[in-house]
């Protein structure tokens, strides 16, 4: 017999239903999330970013990331995997923090020191070339993606606003649009 699983996260937390009974999982339970995104990785474990830290949910509970880990900032914007299956999630701050399968990575790219987050759209997007998009509320930049621990020194491949094709200079990415 099969056993369906539904997960759904709420403000307070996680309820699971195994097919038999629901299960909530709170601060009580290491639940620290909050408000926040979700993705599910390729050994099928569920990833919540939320304010304060970032979990990961498998069968074997909860488990939180947080800078012991090598995990450097809340406030997390969006979660998303690369092409080789690697955990990333970046922060309200442009830090990007790659998950090696037992710690996090964490380095913020090459941006003025003045740039800043839309708190309700998502920052950063590894695309299907392996190239970083990171939307500010001013621009748009471009980063190669050849090496994830020189990031932080690299200068973008391209930088985008108004000068150079887009209509204003105000920023916005709604999640539901790509």
């Amino acid at each position: 017999r099969s056993m369906i699983t539904t997960t759904k996260r709420t403000s307070e937390g996680i309820i699971e239903f195994d097919g038999y009974a629901f299960h909530h999982y709170a601060d009580e339970q290491g639940f620290t999330g909050g408000n926040g995104h979700m993705v599910e990785d390729l050994d099928g474990n569920l990833w919540f970013g939320g304010s304060r830290n970032l979990v990961r949910f498998n069968r074997k509970g909860l488990t939180t990331y947080e800078s012991a880990d090598g995990f450097e900032t809340p406030g997390i914007l969006n979660i998303g995997m690369s092409r080789d299956g690697k955990l990333y999630a970046a922060s309200n701050d442009f830090y990007i923090n790659q998950f090696d399968g037992k710690k996090f990575q964490s380095v913020r790219p090459s941006l003025p020191a003045d740039a800043r987050a839309m708190w309700n759209s998502e920052s950063v997007l590894l695309d299907s070339r392996n190239e970083w998009w990171i939307l500010t509320t001013e621009r748009l930049y471009r980063f190669a993606s050849n090496d994830f621990a020189t990031l932080f020194k690299q200068k973008p491949l391209a930088v985008y606003d108004s000068r150079n094709g887009l209509k204003a200079n105000q920023m916005y990415r709604d999640r539901k649009s790509v």
